[in-house]
């Protein structure tokens, strides 16, 4: 309860994105210690498969939690469910300063071998099957 309490402040923002993705057609579902948003137009957009602000995940159209997606090293394949779900428990350990790091983790020469947060949730999500 204490991680979900840190990261509130990404979770509330993570909501507002919701609510305008529900706006926008999406649909909303609770699991993998987030509120689910699936559909979301928002993250389409972004061309991305999904995104997680907090302790909520919002899927692009099409994609959904089961999917099979590459790890970022392009190694393998994860399942694109466990890879958020992964990166929920990052945003509950680092709490409202998650964005910053994370940011910053993309800045070349930072991590050395690209963003250290995106291999630890596939790592994390190869761990949970």
């Amino acid at each position: 309860m204490l991680g979900k309490a840190w990261t509130l402040p990404n979770t509330l923002l993570g909501l507002a994105a919701g609510g305008v993705a529900l706006a926008l057609g999406a649909r909303a579902g609770v699991g993998r210690n987030a509120v689910e948003f699936h559909d979301s137009r928002l993250v389409g957009w972004f061309g991305k498969g999904a995104i997680t602000l907090g302790n909520t995940i919002h899927y692009a159209p099409g994609m959904r939690p089961a999917c099979s997606v590459r790890r970022y090293d392009g190694s393998g394949r994860v399942t694109l469910g466990a890879h958020e779900r992964a990166h929920t428990l990052q945003f509950e350990r680092w709490g409202p300063l998650f964005l910053v790091v994370y940011g910053l983790a993309w800045l070349p020469g930072v991590c050395g071998r690209g963003n250290a947060f995106e291999h630890a949730a596939d790592d994390g999500a190869a761990e949970a099957g």
